[in-house]
Formats: C-alpha cells, structure tokens, sequence
C-alpha cells in the first residue's frame, strides 16, 4: 500500500498558509490459518514383524499451506512412511506403519504430525504389537448368508486376500460356507446366491478382516442379503 498525502493551501487576506495532511494506510491483517490432521485406522493389531496402514487426512483453513508430515514412534522402534510425505493442503496420505521382530509386545502410541508454514496440528493412535507366535496363522472362518423371508441360498463365495492377492472360492450348495483363511489379513468379499424363483444374483460382501485371539482358529461370520 502507499501514503496518502493531502495537500490544502489557505488563503486568508495577504496570508498564504499551507497544510499537509499526511495517512499512513493500515497494515493488512493476515488471513487466520487453522491446520488439522487426523489419523483413522480399520484396525490396530499388528503381528511382530508385520505391517498396518492408515489414513492420514489434512485440512487447513485459511490459505493453503505446504505441509509435511512426520510421525513419532517414540522407542517402540516402529517405522512410519507416508505417501505422499508432503502435500499442499487439503490433502489426503497412506501412513505405512512397520514394526520390527524385535517390537516388544504391548500398546504403542503413534503421534502424527503435520507442518508447514508456522502452523503444526497433531493427531495420536494406538497400535497393539502381538507376538508372532501367540496368534494361529490360519483360520477356519465358516457362516451362512441369508436373504429376506430366508428365500436366498448361498451358492458361493469368493475372498479375495488384499495383502496377497490369493483368490479363495467355496462352492457351496448347501447356504453355509467353510473356508481357512489366513488371520490378520483383510479379505474383499462376493457372494454368489440363488433366489426364490432360481434366479442368480452377485453381491459385494464388503471387507472381512480375519481375526482369530490368541487359543483361537475358528471364526464365524454370517452375511445378510437384501434379497
């Protein structure tokens, strides 16, 4: 911005009188900036040796910012990687979180951060690091699938492994459905099914994350059809 400056001359009599009025403009105020982070996670046990990923989203109000993002394991020994690292806000990351063999068992928090520009904003989760040897690596995960007035039959079922690609299918004539898949990963689900005049139908069963405790290789999961 520049000065104003006002010039006024007054004539009074034989007088002659000048005036300066001088205006110094206001300084602009800076646009208030508010920077966000938040961390969500579909699940958060985690095998010795293994690995889980989160999202990681970042918001600001205001102007957009340049933001980097760090994560603090503290001495859990738990590496973190983002991608992207950086990113001009509003901006979405996948936070890859890689625990060592050596991760002692038990909860860990994790504090992510994101700066850029002056501003900072943090956000925390906690991950539960189980012995690679407590858990059975396979499980046998069986269930039914039903529809409306119990007029859809099952006739098969697919998984999907996300971590290794391995396609599992069962069919199955009977509406139930047993399969051994592997614990701690996420499987994408489809059924196949029959309805009550014969005809074929395919839904998406959506994710399933296996998970069988510590003692335990069995798990049970039903799906209900909006046929």
């Amino acid at each position: 911005m520049i000065a104003t400056i006002i010039i006024v001359v007054l004539v009074f009599s034989s007088v002659t009188g000048l005036i300066v009025f001088y205006h110094q403009p206001s300084t602009p105020k800076p646009t208030p900036r508010q920077l966000n982070v938040n961390v969500s996670i579909d699940h958060t046990n985690v095998l010795q040796g293994g690995s889980l990923l989160a999202g990681v989203n970042v918001t600001s109000i205001g102007n957009s910012e340049n933001i980097t993002l760090g994560c603090d394991a503290g001495s859990s020994g738990i590496g973190c990687s983002f991608e992207p690292a950086m990113g001009t806000s509003n901006f979405t990351s996948t936070l890859t979180m890689n625990v060592p063999d050596s991760t002692p068992t038990g909860n860990y928090t994790l504090v992510v951060t994101a700066s850029g520009d002056g501003a900072a904003a943090n956000a925390s989760c906690v991950i539960s690091v189980v012995g690679a040897n407590v858990l059975s690596p396979n499980v046998t995960v069986s269930g039914t699938a039903s529809g409306s007035l119990g007029q859809t039959t099952l006739t098969q079922i697919q998984f999907v492994d996300t971590q290794t690609g391995a396609t599992i299918v069962d069919n199955t004539p009977s509406g139930m459905y047993s399969v051994t898949l592997q614990n701690e990963h996420i499987y994408l689900v489809t059924l196949k099914v029959s309805g009550p005049f014969g005809q074929p139908h395919t839904y998406d069963g959506g994710d399933l994350y296996v998970y069988a405790p510590a003692g335990n290789n069995t798990m049970r999961q039903d799906f209900f059809l909006p046929l």
